[in-house]
């Protein structure tokens, strides 16, 4: 019974089916726990989220107390609930639970087992995620050179530890290692599983987007286009990730000058994220401060002044007003303004945003 009595849960080891029709424990394979959750009131459904992790977290306490804490089992409980916790947040206790998952494979697999590789990746994702890059580096580099030892250079895993020490490199700003790696994983990707798979279109807007942040942008625009060539064939024309990389698109071309073509995808985007998110939703709103700057380079000042205005308020009241994107908005406005020859309001706007 759980601590309000609402939930009960039962934990079996049977020789029956699961959902997908296939066995819980077969002949020759490690036994697995069936856990059967049932929500006696409609709150726990709202409060999804809570129910999975205290489940999660008595699976885990279960297979401590029955079968050890080293346990493969065990292990395997303990990093399911560090990984539910990661994305919740709690940073903390999953990386607690990751040290102690790799302490545990580490001693029943060895260093160099596939298995003690990934706890590596996963404890080196929460330390990145708390700003311990200088250890999450060394471990990210030690899965990374475990796994091209022992998989080879061109594994789905080698390549996904080439793409999370490239992240990492890039959040230090060593950006030409993590440029060169994400080189490599994306060439490994295409290889591997072609250019349209969306994992080689993940490796793509990673390099991508690291060459765009350096001002490379002649080199970046290509990579822009094949993204959203490859997201909207996956994923259709009005996807919120294809007005994504038409955003994106746009920007770039913005930010080259090149404002006819700027201007098309930028209307896409604004556009297709009014309709499936709303006008005041915070992406829209992205999308329109970007295209008040269009309209300014292309000299539509007034234009400029009623696309500023409306993505200032709107992120004002959905951001607030010390959000960077409401400050870079507040001064576009007053750029705008000061240019037009209207210093009081500007310099009111600059007071509302210091």
């Amino acid at each position: 019974m759980s601590r309000n009595g609402r939930h009960r849960k039962w934990w079996s080891r049977l020789s029956c089916l699961n959902l997908a029709g296939k066995l819980l424990n077969e002949a020759g394979k490690p036994p697995r726990e069936c856990i059967v959750v049932r929500a006696q009131a409609e709150s726990d459904i709202g409060n999804a989220r809570a129910v999975l992790v205290e489940t999660l977290r008595c699976r885990a306490e279960a297979a401590v107390t029955r079968r050890g804490p080293t346990d493969g089992y065990t292990l395997q409980a303990l990093s399911r609930l560090a990984s539910v916790l990661e994305d919740r947040g709690d940073l903390a206790e999953a990386e607690a639970l990751c040290r102690r998952v790799l302490e545990g494979d580490e001693a029943q697999w060895g260093a160099e087992h596939q298995q003690t590789l990934t706890a590596l990746s996963n404890l080196a994702s929460v330390l990145k995620q708390q700003g311990k890059y200088e250890e999450a580096e060394a471990l990210y580099r030690k899965a990374l050179e475990g796994r091209e030892a022992r998989l080879g250079a061109r594994h789905l895993d080698t390549l996904l530890s080439l793409s999370n020490l490239a992240s990492l490199l890039w959040r230090q700003g060593k950006f030409e290692e993590a440029e060169a790696l994400n080189r490599k994983a994306l060439e490994g990707k295409e290889a591997q599983l072609g250019d349209r798979h969306p994992d080689t279109l993940s490796s793509l807007n990673n390099l991508a987007a690291l060459l765009f942040g350096q001002g490379k942008l002649e080199e970046a625009e290509p990579l822009f286009r094949r993204q959203l060539e490859g997201i909207e064939a996956q994923l259709g024309a009005s996807h919120p990730n294809t007005l994504t990389f038409a955003n994106n698109l746009g920007v770039l071309l913005l930010d080259r000058r090149k404002l006819d073509e700027s201007e098309v995808f930028l209307h896409r985007a604004v556009e297709g994220r009014e309709a499936q998110l709303g006008s005041h939703h915070p992406e829209t709103l992205r999308s329109v401060y970007h295209l008040a700057r269009l309209s300014a380079a292309q000299g539509r000042l007034e234009e400029a002044q009623s696309h500023f205005r409306r993505a200032m308020e709107g992120q004002e009241a959905q951001l607030g007003v010390r959000h960077q994107e409401t400050l870079d908005s507040i001064s576009g406005l007053a750029k705008l303004l000061e240019a037009k020859g209207s210093m009081e309001e500007a310099q009111e706007l600059r007071s509302k945003g210091s």
